[in-house]
């Protein structure tokens, strides 16, 4: 719970922070376009060296056509691009995709997310952000919220990470 004062400093923080935020309508546009203005954007406007977060709102075909190739294929292709921009320009990349029907269903396996193979392979992080089940919130409280992500894949290990042993000690 957020006292006034908390409130107030928080406010002040984003209006800081406004004047830093870029934002591009990019519907439509192919990856050959996006991919470019991403690099002459982050160069002209962050500069070589300097943090940011580029954000996608939603993966999808648009603009690109190939009629040797199916949907799942230029999806794929599409998640590889934002992912090598991200590694060359050593930025955090993030985007938002569909779930199907099982999404729907609080499935929290990668079968609940459209397109799901080719996300979940080129992927560093994936999560499904849902509504929590009555049993969640009695679980956690409902001072925690009404929605839970829920990570599928990491790349990055850590104690919590799936399938992680600590098989070797570091001095």
């Amino acid at each position: 719970w957020f006292s006034n004062l908390d409130y107030i400093e928080a406010l002040a923080k984003l209006k800081e922070y406004e004047q830093k935020v870029f934002h591009k309508n990019v519907a439509g546009k192919p990856i050959d376009y996006l991919i470019p203005y991403i690099r002459r954007w982050y160069y002209s406007e962050v500069g070589r060296g300097n943090p940011a977060i580029i954000i996608y709102d939603y993966v999808k075909i648009s603009g690109e056509k190939d009629a040797n190739k199916k949907e799942w294929e230029i999806i794929g292709e599409k998640i590889n691009s934002f992912k090598e921009i991200s590694l060359e320009l050593k930025t955090v990349f993030l985007t938002a995709c569909q779930l199907n029907r099982f999404g729907e269903q609080n499935i929290d396996d990668s079968s609940a997310i459209s397109q799901s193979d080719r996300l979940f392979w080129y992927s560093t992080f994936l999560a499904i952000f849902r509504r929590k089940t009555n049993e969640e919130i009695n679980r956690y409280g409902p001072q925690f919220g009404s929605h839970i992500l829920k990570p599928l894949k990491y790349r990055f290990q850590g104690e919590l990470a799936f399938g992680h042993a600590d098989l070797i000690a570091l001095p």
